[in-house]
């Protein structure tokens, strides 16, 4: 993450921490920094203490669960994730890690029951409705089971070996062990299995060789038709995903999802006449305005208009959002999940790719550009960044995030003209919030224009009473404009918030020393030693002021002290 979106994520999550106790507050970030590191088995405790202080603190039971997970101590991390959801109960994430966890452990039942959880949470998630389809499958009568356990073959015993390291998520170890097979293969599960590993790695085209390999020696696999055929349907190649798909339904017709795909297939692939009874039959039983969209769409191609607009407005009826735009935001929503998805697990470039591809067909919308502007930031692109944001203000002019990106580049480039413009735009778009404030009093503040910062700090003030930056900064603005009263209450403020905010008590000296208060310029100072022995800034101080009341003997060794502590200060 870069240093920016850090600073957002830090401000916009201190509210959260600010609701806790100060002992749960000490714990969680003394384990953060044991996280950090790596150092799980110190978090972990420290982490628990956090929770046992403030009982309601997500992020550390959020934290204390991730550290159970890297421990491989998996027992820890059921009730743990429980915890959690009794203050989330409609958190997908928790609800679809923790049925994996439960896979890791081989309770199916409860992996199931989760995973069922996850999806009435967003009912068409990928990769949860894949994980459910392979429980079913393992928890199916064993006659309708795909994967075996029960061989003795040689090719069965190598095929039972990876099928074991697969269940553990040893994915490379599992496929290394049906490569070295070398004898012959006589069953498609070795292929189909093997096709599974290839997924899991990423490794599509060559998942596609082992799928082929499978219906080689089976042609009716069901699961070999069905996952091929979805790999087909996502790659829009809808006649050979249709072929497979078809031969798939023969063998399990009931299967909802199976049914929706060779529908869409159909339709999709112009081929309305066989898409039409899918539709009619799906789209009630489902009440999915996706499916009574495109049905009407197929209806009108065949010259059926009253029943296309029948069809047409129950998909209005059924859609909550009001605007009816399915077919753009359902490929749209596919896009920004594959985006996310990639996002999540780090790979920028490829949610910039696929960001790309999106915006290629659906140029005009804002959110499109604002994301692929976020990931530009990512991988450290800031002007293409900026360009991406700066699309977003202009086809949606309202967009504060966008105003508010465009701020934090431009005041990182040390433009600070145009970063007051922009934050002060995202305030008035209504992202009234104390950060947005912050920002635009600080590019004020390197304007020079020190009551216009002072008061945008007052607001921040206002909208979050508890930031001792804010305080700071305020009495920075008011210490350049010879307002040390004023500067000294607010940096007392900000030690009253942190008493060990060494800068904030520094410049409550400096406010001393510019109206001629040099004994207390030489007790804050001395404070400062107390909590930091070595700051440097501190001895020059008392140097300055003894110079100032004749003591120059001292004052001569408190500016030796503090240039052997920091030389430029010679």
């Amino acid at each position: 993450m870069t240093p920016k979106l850090l600073l957002i994520s830090l401000l916009l999550f201190s509210g959260t921490l600010l609701a806790q106790k100060k002992a749960a507050i000490k714990a969680y970030n003394s384990a953060l920094q044991y996280y950090q590191s790596r150092d799980y088995e110190t978090a972990a405790p420290l982490f628990e203490q956090a929770i046992q202080e403030s009982p309601d603190f997500y992020y550390a039971h959020r934290s204390l669960i991730s550290c159970y997970e890297q421990m491989g101590q998996l027992d820890k991390a059921v009730p743990a994730y429980l915890a959690a959801l009794k203050l989330a109960p409609d958190d997908f994430d928790l609800h679809f890690n923790l049925a994996q966890t439960y896979i890791q452990l081989e309770e199916w039942a409860a992996a199931k029951k989760e995973l069922e959880q996850s999806l009435d949470i967003s009912p068409t998630d990928r990769k949860a409705l894949q994980s459910l389809e392979q429980i079913e499958r393992y928890l199916a009568p064993k006659e309708e089971q795909v994967i075996q356990e029960e061989r003795s073959s040689p090719s069965d015993r190598a095929y039972n070996a990876a099928l074991a390291l697969y269940r553990k998520g040893e994915y490379l170890q599992a496929r290394s062990q049906l490569q070295a097979f070398s004898g012959q293969v006589s069953q498609a599960d070795f292929y189909y299995l093997w096709a599974l590993c290839d997924q899991q790695l990423g490794e599509r085209v060559a998942a596609i060789e082992q799928y082929e390999a499978a219906l080689a020696l089976d042609d009716r696999h069901f699961n070999s038709n069905y996952n091929l055929g979805i790999l087909y349907y996502n790659d829009e190649n809808y006649e050979a995903a249709q072929a497979l798909l078809e031969t798939a339904y023969q063998r399990q017709p009931k299967k909802k999802d199976l049914a929706k795909h060779l529908a869409l297939s159909y339709y999709l692939g112009n081929n309305v006449e066989k898409a039409e009874p899918f539709l009619a039959k799906l789209a009630p039983k489902l009440q999915s305005a996706e499916l009574y969209y495109y049905w009407s769409k197929t209806l009108m191609q065949l010259g059926r208009k009253k029943e296309s607009e029948k069809a047409l407005a129950t998909a209005k009826k059924l859609d909550k959002s009001g605007e009816l735009q399915l077919d753009i935001q359902n490929d749209l929503a596919e896009y920004g999940q594959l985006a996310s998805e990639h996002r999540k697990n780090g790979n920028y470039q490829k949610a910039i790719e696929v960001l790309e591809e999106a915006i290629a067909k659906h140029s005009e919308e804002a959110a499109l550009h604002f994301n692929l502007g976020l990931n530009y930031l990512e991988v450290g692109n800031s002007l293409k960044a900026q360009k991406e944001f700066a699309k977003t203000v202009e086809l949606a002019p309202s967009h504060a995030k966008a105003y508010s990106a465009l701020g934090d580049i431009h005041y990182q480039a040390e433009k600070y003209s145009q970063a007051a413009a922009y934050f002060k735009a995202c305030i008035e778009a209504g992202m009234q919030d104390a950060y947005s404030y912050y920002q635009l009093g600080s590019s004020l503040y390197k304007l020079n224009r020190f009551q216009e910062s002072a008061k945008s700090f007052e607001q921040a003030i206002a909208k979050n009473p508890k930031e001792k930056q804010f305080y700071f900064a305020l009495g920075l603005s008011y210490l350049r404009q010879k307002k040390n009263d004023l500067s000294i209450q607010n940096f007392e403020k900000a030690l009253a918030l942190d008493p060990y905010f060494i800068d904030a008590q520094y410049h409550i000296c400096v406010n001393y020393i510019e109206t001629n208060r040099f004994l207390d310029a030489i007790a804050d100072a001395e404070k400062i030693i107390e909590k930091d022995p070595k700051f440097a800034k501190a001895y020059l101080t008392l140097a300055h002021s003894h110079k100032r009341l004749g003591n120059l003997a001292k004052a001569d060794k408190y500016r030796k002290k503090a240039i052997r502590l920091d030389p430029s200060l010679r």
